[in-house]
C-alpha cells in the first residue's frame, strides 16, 4: 500500500481542484458564448471549420468533440470580442470547406485540426491549394487563423491563396502539439 507524505496529498488535492475548476469554467463558457454569439449581427462573419480526422486515430468524431470542447471558448471569444458572428462546423467535410472558401459572407476563416500551410484535412479528404484553382474565391480582408501544423508542402499557402492582399491572423510554420495550439488560441484572444 502506497503511503503519501502530507505535501504529496496537498499537491494532489490542489491539482484536482485546479483541474475541476478549469473544466467547470470551460464547460460554463460554452452556453454563455453561444448566447452572446447568437446576438451578434454586425454583418462580419467568421466560419470555424473543425475536424480532428487523422487516419492514425479514431474517425474524428470522439476526438473532434474533445477538440471542439477545448477550442470553442477561446476561438469564439476572440471573434466575438471583435464584433464577429461565428458559424461553427464540427467534423467539417471537404464539401463544407470548399463551399465556405467560396462564400463571400465569411471574411474570416478559422481552421482547427490537421493540415499544413497548403492543405486542411477533413474526414473525407484533404482540401489543398490546388483544389481552389477552379473555385470563385472572393476577395477577403479578414483573417485566417490556422490551428493546424504548418509544415510547408507547396510554395503557396492557403493564406496566400485565400487572402492575397492581407496577412492577418496566424498559422504555425512547423508541427505543433495540441497543448501549444490550445495555449496559442487563448493568447490570440488578447492579440491583434
Amino acid at each position: 500500500m502506497a503511503v503519501f507524505q502530507d505535501w504529496e496529498l496537498t499537491l494532489m488535492k490542489w491539482t484536482g481542484i485546479a483541474v475541476a475548476s478549469f473544466l467547470t469554467l470551460n464547460t460554463a463558457l460554452h452556453p454563455i458564448l453561444s448566447h452572446f454569439n447568437g446576438k451578434i449581427d454586425s454583418g462580419e462573419n467568421t466560419i470555424v471549420l473543425s475536424n480532428d480526422y487523422n487516419p492514425d486515430n479514431d474517425d474524428g468524431f470522439f476526438s473532434g468533440g474533445i477538440v471542439d470542447f477545448f477550442m470553442y471558448p477561446p476561438v469564439v471569444l476572440r471573434q466575438n470580442l471583435r464584433g464577429r458572428h461565428v458559424d461553427w462546423y464540427s467534423n467539417a467535410t471537404r464539401a463544407q470547406v470548399l463551399d465556405s472558401f467560396e462564400d463571400p459572407k465569411y471574411q474570416n476563416i478559422v481552421l482547427i485540426g490537421h493540415g499544413s500551410n497548403a492543405n486542411y484535412a477533413t474526414g473525407d479528404g484533404a482540401v489543398g491549394v490546388r483544389d481552389l484553382y477552379d473555385l470563385d474565391i472572393p476577395v477577403r480582408n479578414g483573417e485566417l487563423m490556422q490551428h493546424t501544423c504548418g509544415v510547408w508542402d507547396l510554395n503557396v499557402s492557403l493564406r496566400d491563396y485565400l487572402y492575397p492582399d492581407v496577412s492577418q491572423g496566424f498559422s504555425f510554420d512547423r508541427e505543433v502539439r495540441w497543448i501549444e495550439n490550445y495555449a496559442v488560441s487563448w493568447v490570440a484572444v488578447l492579440g491583434n
